[in-house]
């Protein structure tokens, strides 16, 4: 069996509409930039195998469905991680190491000062930032996805700025 072009041109047009908003919420959840990406490779491979289903969805609640897959996708990793016993600690990204070790300067230690402060968020607002900043997302789209009121989204997008803010000053 062979891909049909329709496949493809339909594939591609939703990956470009929803890989940002897909590697933000992956981004947010797990804090690791190269496992975000990894989790984002294989949610869109879930897309791909479960395409007629997404197609058959109404264009507005795709975003939904598919984030649902990115969410499923990053519990699978979780539960193997966790047989495994081989959960890294969110500091120990190879990249903040680097950075640590080796400033080149103001605009990079304040870069690494944010990555920092952003790493010590609490899931749920590291991951609303995320999906606000990285997916462009606003705070109602983001809601529906976490299972949260956009009152709250935007309290805990709040909270997370100023808390990243504090970390920047000090």
């Amino acid at each position: 069996m062979g891909q049909r072009p329709c496949d493809v041109e339909a594939f591609d047009a939703l990956f470009e509409a929803h890989r940002a908003p897909v590697h933000a919420y992956l981004r947010g959840r797990t804090n690791h930039s190269d496992q975000a990406l990894d989790l984002v490779q294989e949610t869109f491979m879930r897309v791909w195998r479960s395409l007629d289903t997404v197609r058959s969805i109404p264009r507005d609640e795709q975003r939904y469905y598919i984030l649902v897959i990115a969410r499923r996708v990053l519990n699978d990793v979780r539960r193997i991680e966790r047989r495994r016993g081989s959960v890294q600690s969110p500091m120990s990204d190879p990249a903040l190491e680097v950075a640590k070790v080796e400033p080149l300067g103001s605009l990079v230690e304040t870069a690494t000062v944010i990555d920092e402060a952003i790493s010590k968020l609490p899931e749920d607002m590291r991951t609303a930032l995320s999906m606000s900043v990285l997916g462009g997302m606003e705070s109602a789209e983001i809601g529906k996805v976490l299972g949260r009121p956009a009152s709250t989204v935007r309290y805990l997008i709040y909270e997370a700025r100023r808390r990243i803010a504090e970390e920047v000053k000090a």
